[in-house]
């Protein structure tokens, strides 16, 4: 539970390879479940950087890979 609540992000795993395709099936929707929960009694709050525009988004990618973020980067995609 801790991985969600700090906010860490895990690059290149496949959570349940291994299991099977219906236990792996099974452990998404009870993670999902799980994250649900969390989020509809306020305790998972995603971190939000900032939200760019679709054509800000190379730049945006240079400042994730310099490490100047902390928190997700949304792109808006239209002209909402």
């Amino acid at each position: 539970h801790e991985f969600y609540l700090q906010n860490y992000t895990l690059v290149g795993v496949n959570v349940g390879v291994g299991y099977g395709t219906e236990r792996h099936h099974h452990m998404e929707e009870e993670t999902d479940a799980h994250l649900k929960d969390l989020i509809s009694r306020g305790l998972y709050k995603p971190k939000l950087s900032k939200v760019v525009a679709f054509k800000d988004i190379p730049e945006a990618l240079k400042d994730v890979g310099g490490r100047h973020v902390c928190g997700r980067i949304v792109a808006r995609i239209g002209h909402r």
